[in-house]
């Protein structure tokens, strides 16, 4: 090879990840989450496989480790390894693995290693090449295509030239990802929880802007709601259906800067509502409860979850990427802030759905950051901080038990 890759598309088509090295963890059955499992994968030992790899797979083969992710039409879990000798590792691979039948080996060229190295650095250059107006939109290592994927406007001479003429890098134009929060126009649905309040509905700013609840946590005995960060400020009021929540607590965002949350805690007056482990999923399941949640590592490229927003609702999708660095932009074009370490999924999301829940059964996965493309297009986008960040962060738990 020669050069940078390039894809020229309207709208971002491929995918941007960046494995986080991590120990093996334990996970959770599936049949905990309510008896459901991926509507295209038939077998959950395959799923767990997926999660245990992407956990692990860097710690236990540290020079060799490429990624992996799920191949939903073959039913196989996909182990990436920089080598042409892959009986080297097969053997090791199988016996870690509950259903070894359903494991696919590839052979890459370039190591995890290797990508990380690149993809630090284009990191790194992301404010310099703003100054120069090569804006990066959103970067992250493609597992699936052994790269690392850099997404821009458009893809020029100069902006080569500027992000470097690597082997390991592919480039794509794409449409930016904005900060979902909206001005108020109508009512919805959602908007009447009184008085035991949930995730999925709506929540009023002073300004009048709206965005969505996310889980409900508490931190020591203090009950919380939880939110995007970049939707209200500190000491903000947040109302639904006209009663009062409480003020903004604890906020984690990085405006104009760099930073790896986005989340926020809103004080939730005890005298009003009532605290839940509930999620406002669709019309006919608004007492979906969340039991567990997920490890940010055990996320797996192909990962089936939803989100359920005050704009576009309950919609669906699988993890694109994880580990994605993320350039946010106003409605205006205005640059917000970039976000590190965010899942990029292909789930649809809009203005107003900021906040929103992200789960699969009865399992929290994260908050809704920001959406690149409107819903109802095959190349809809969206971004969310994974959940356990943002216990870590505000230093807060999400509530798993009622009340």
């Amino acid at each position: 090879m020669s050069g940078s890759r390039t894809r020229r598309s309207g709208y971002v088509v491929s995918v941007l990840i960046l494995i986080i090295a991590a120990l093996a963890v334990g996970l959770p059955g599936w049949a905990s989450d309510g008896g459901m499992s991926d509507p295209d994968v038939g077998d959950d030992a395959v799923l767990r496989d997926a999660a245990r790899f992407a956990a692990s797979g860097e710690v236990l083969f540290p020079e060799l480790w490429a990624g992996s992710w799920l191949d939903i039409d073959s039913d196989e879990v996909v182990l990436a390894f920089a080598t042409t000798d892959l009986s080297a590792v097969g053997g090791q691979v199988e016996a870690l693995a509950e259903a070894p039948g359903s494991l696919r080996l590839e052979s890459v060229e370039y190591s995890m290693r290797e990508l990380k190295a690149e993809f630090d650095a284009v990191v790194v250059r992301m404010d310099q090449l703003r100054e120069q107006g090569i804006v990066i939109h959103w970067s992250g290592i493609d597992v699936r295509r052994n790269a690392v994927a850099v997404a821009l406007d458009e893809i020029t001479p100069e902006a080569v030239q500027a992000i470097g003429n690597s082997d390991l890098i592919e480039m794509q134009e794409s449409e930016p990802i904005i900060a979902a929060q909206v001005p108020i126009q109508t009512c919805a649905s959602r908007e009447a929880c009184v008085p035991e309040m949930r995730g999925g509905v709506r929540l009023i700013g002073p300004s009048g802007y709206t965005c969505t609840s996310g889980f409900e946590a508490k931190k020591v005995s203090i009950p919380l709601l939880l939110t995007a960060g970049h939707c209200y400020r500190l000491n903000e009021n947040i109302t639904h259906n006209g009663v009062l929540l409480g003020p903004v607590r604890y906020r984690r965002f990085p405006d104009g800067g760099t930073g790896d949350t986005d989340a926020a805690a809103v004080d939730q007056n005890p005298n009003l509502w009532k605290s839940t482990n509930y999620v406002y999923a669709t019309e006919s399941d608004r007492l979906r409860p969340i039991r567990s949640i997920k490890s940010a590592t055990a996320e797996y490229v192909n990962e089936y979850l939803c989100k359920a927003g005050v704009t576009t609702g309950y919609t669906c999708g699988r993890i694109l990427n994880t580990g994605v660095t993320v350039n946010m932009h106003d409605e205006q074009g205005n640059f917000v802030a970039t976000l590190t370490g965010q899942t990029f999924t292909s789930v649809c999301a809009e203005p107003g759905d900021s906040g929103s829940p992200v789960f699969y059964a009865s399992t929290a996965y994260g908050l809704v950051s920001g959406g690149g493309v409107p819903c109802g297009n095959a190349n809809a986008r969206m971004s969310y901080t994974p959940i356990q960040r943002v216990q870590s962060r505000l230093g807060v738990t999400v509530r798993t038990t009622y009340p």
